[in-house]
């Protein structure tokens, strides 16, 4: 017995690790196969293929078109930019996609939202989906709203400036007694201050 869904549902229904999925094969005694086409597949419905067979196919069956019913689904629009940013933030390891895994704000939340919501989350042309139970949808959806929000403002680039007209006398008072002098200019400061002293050039 077969029937067809949403694509999207159709993950949901699979759940991490297929954790959903089997949990309704055992509550059913059947087997159920999913079917999701390939994002490179110009499928203009979207949609995945369910067949179940067993014994209880029908019981199956109808246990899936029960669970996808519940399923709600919520897309948080945001700009393309912004949600590369939250991606790349979060990948795993040094020197991947543009963000590098570099952490910024809102990240940690976006961590948490794709590792221990529960929703499935699907990158969009427009934004993100979010696709559950009607409550963790409704909750999480305002926080991925912020989250986006967050990761679209650029931060300003730090200010940068090189001298290389100071003297050996004002190296030597800035690196005395253990370089207490520059350390209570940095510390005054709230800026990084660092001396070559081959060539004398200090930069800010």
């Amino acid at each position: 017995m077969s029937t067809s869904i949403d694509a999207d549902k159709a993950r949901a229904l699979i759940g991490v690790g297929g954790k959903n999925i089997q949990k309704l094969e055992a509550e059913t005694e059947t087997r159920i196969k999913v079917n999701i086409p390939p994002k490179e597949d110009p499928n203009p419905d979207n949609k995945a293929t369910i067949r179940v067979t067993g014994e209880s196919a029908q019981k199956g069956l109808d246990k899936v078109k029960e669970y996808v019913e519940k399923l709600q689904s919520a897309l948080v629009e945001g700009e393309a930019d912004a949600v590369s940013r939250l991606y790349d933030s979060t990948r795993k390891g040094k020197g991947k996609g543009k963000g590098g895994g570099v952490k910024i704000a809102g990240s940690e939340k976006f961590s948490e939202l794709r590792e221990s919501s529960g929703l499935t989350v699907v990158r969009k042309p427009k934004g993100v989906l979010l696709v559950g139970e009607r409550a963790e949808v409704f909750k999480w959806k305002t926080i991925l709203a912020t989250c986006i929000a967050e990761a679209g403002v650029v931060p300003e680039p730090p200010y940068s400036e090189t001298m290389d007209d100071l003297n050996e006398d004002g190296i030597r008072l800035l690196t005395a007694k253990g370089a207490a002098k520059l350390k209570e200019i940095e510390q005054k400061h709230d800026v990084s201050i660092g001396i070559d002293r081959k060539t004398s050039v200090v930069t800010l």
